[in-house]
């Protein structure tokens, strides 16, 4: 006869009744997979002992008993982990196995039933809260923040001090030396003058160009003996010149009386012409006291010595 079954107390929603025969049915069936856990249970455990008795493991040398401390059964077999080798126990003696050839893949296995749920266990206690971790690494430095307004105009600061005056810098290398400047023109030889008072001795001033000959004037009389000058520096010997062809032979010269009786004449105390006796004469030219032509007339032709200065050197001559 069937019952009604509501659980202990017969308490409960009249919704959810079920039958007796259902209770006995599900507890049938839960005894059945029980048993079924059970003996698989079991037979996985002969397994294991059977594979732990087969295969020992990994050893660094050769074991002497099986994994439960039992005598070694033939076919047993580990892992020598120094030769990296397997090897198996013959009944009296572990041989090397030797490595065979890799077998393919077997078919994998059907997916066995799920067993049924366990009870769910009791909830365990709340841990202990662990220590406070280190402090964490500092992140990266932000990037810079935009550039702020222009503050407005500080007042004039008072006047600083005035600096250390400098090092001398280092004295120039010396300049070239100039080109030597043309031969002036001779310049005409006046009245000596009477003797003046003996000043003081000047500066010795820059060497002036040198003048061309000036025509010799008239012999004075014999001045007073001077004192030697010092006996300058022996100059360079030039190269000997080849002999020249020799001239043919020339006009015989007018009396020497001629060209030593010529006639001078002064302006403003400065000789201005010469003539000769043959008629040839020279006209001297002044520009500011500075001689600046000489004309020479020889009987026929007029040839003119012009001599052009710059800055009060003379640096030309040009001859018409």
């Amino acid at each position: 006869m069937a019952g009604t079954y509501r659980g202990n107390g017969g308490g409960g929603d009249s919704g959810n009744v079920a039958t007796l025969s259902d209770v006995t049915a599900q507890t049938l069936i839960a005894t059945t997979k029980a048993n079924e856990a059970t003996t698989s249970a079991i037979s996985a455990a002969n397994s294991l002992t059977v594979f732990r008795r087969g295969f020992l493991g990994a050893f660094s040398q050769d074991p002497s008993t099986d994994n439960d401390g039992a005598s070694l059964t033939t076919s047993a077999h580990y892992l020598n982990t120094v030769s990296n080798s397997l090897f198996y126990w013959n009944g009296s003696a572990w041989v090397s196995v030797p490595q065979g050839i890799q077998g393919i893949q077997g078919i994998k296995g059907a997916t066995g039933d799920s067993g049924t749920n366990g009870v769910d266990g009791t909830d365990g206690t709340a841990g202990v809260t662990g220590a406070t971790g280190p402090r964490g690494v500092q992140g990266n430095t932000g990037s810079q923040g935009n550039t702020g307004p222009q503050g407005a105009t500080g007042g004039i600061g008072g006047k600083g001090d005035q600096g250390d005056t400098g090092s001398q810098g280092a004295t120039g290398s010396q300049g070239e030396t100039g080109s030597q400047g043309l031969q002036g023109g001779a310049g005409a030889q006046g009245i000596q003058g009477l003797t003046g008072a003996t000043g003081g001795q000047g500066e010795q001033g820059d060497q002036g160009v040198q003048g061309i000959q000036g025509v010799q004037g008239v012999q004075g009389e014999d001045g007073a003996t001077g004192l030697q000058g010092a006996q300058g520096d022996r100059g360079i010997q030039g190269v000997t010149g080849a002999t020249g062809a020799s001239g043919t032979n020339g006009v015989d010269g007018e009396s020497a009386n001629i060209l030593k009786s010529p006639t001078l004449t002064y302006t403003a105390g400065v000789l201005t012409g010469i003539a000769y006796a043959d008629s040839k004469t020279k006209t001297f030219t002044y520009t500011a006291g500075v001689l600046t032509s000489i004309a020479f007339y020889d009987g026929a032709v007029t040839t003119t010595k012009t001599f052009n200065y710059t800055s009060g050197v003379l640096t030309s001559i040009t001859e018409v």
